[in-house]
């Protein structure tokens, strides 16, 4: 069984960041994953998605993301838009890659660290992936390609970086996702194609998005979730080894 405890750690700028940590049973050293939410938060749901990464032999952190701020007021269509557009790209990144030296530090740590990301969680780990002191692999769950609209506090797309990914990425889609467009997947792999990288893309035809989602019964689709977990338990496996 892993135990799991609420933690604090400093992130972007010195600030506290918190977040939960789920840690197997056991001695030895063990790879670390950093599990990052989609743009409702840390819920219940992302702490059961590092128990289950802490069940299966690493130690994981679910970053709280908005540990500043807290997460967006409502669910409405407007204001997690507004939200999302005020979320600067840097602190989040800079948070990733705190998280990260954080598992790489501990005592009981192999040195390797992979991240995996659901949704907002997805794109910033495509990001994370291409900038220097980020994870060792990286797992992205039907992140999007390309923000609203660029900004200030988000000066690319996540496929703008995506050629300069540093490490192995695996990229799990549903075909019935309105959010992504089946094009933008398409740039993103051949973009990966020219990095030199190891990579996987997986599109799953009757999943939607947020199809891995087991809390929220309206979206989640049980036979891609299922293979999906086999999927990102192998890529792990095979890379963070």
């Amino acid at each position: 069984m892993a135990h799991t405890a609420e933690i604090t750690f400093a992130g972007y700028g010195g600030d506290a960041v918190t977040g939960t940590l789920a840690v197997p049973d056991g001695d030895g050293r063990r790879p670390g994953v950093v599990v990052l939410s989609d743009v409702f938060g840390l819920s219940d749901h992302f702490r059961d998605v590092a128990r289950r990464f802490a069940d299966a032999g690493y130690t994981a952190l679910a970053v709280d993301l908005f540990t500043r701020t807290g997460p967006p007021a409502d669910h409405e269509a407007a204001t997690v838009s507004a939200f999302f557009d005020h979320l600067a790209d840097q602190q989040v990144l800079d948070d990733v890659r705190a998280a990260t030296a954080f598992l790489r530090s501990r005592p009981d740590a192999s040195g390797r660290v992979g991240c995996i990301g659901f949704c907002l969680g997805g794109l910033y780990t495509q990001m994370a992936m291409a900038m220097p002191g980020g994870p060792d692999a990286g797992v992205d769950l039907y992140g999007r390609l390309r923000h609203g609209r660029l900004s200030q506090v988000k000066p690319q797309h996540p496929i703008d970086v995506s050629a300069r990914t540093r490490g192995p990425l695996l990229a799990l889609f549903g075909a019935r996702d309105p959010v992504i467009p089946r094009g933008h997947i398409e740039t993103l792999r051949r973009a990966l194609a020219e990095t030199g990288q190891p990579f996987d893309i997986h599109i799953y035809p009757e999943a939607g998005h947020a199809f891995f989602d087991d809390s929220r019964p309206d979206l989640y689709h049980a036979a891609s979730a299922a293979d999906a977990w086999d999927r990102i338990r192998a890529w792990f496996g095979a890379h963070l080894a």
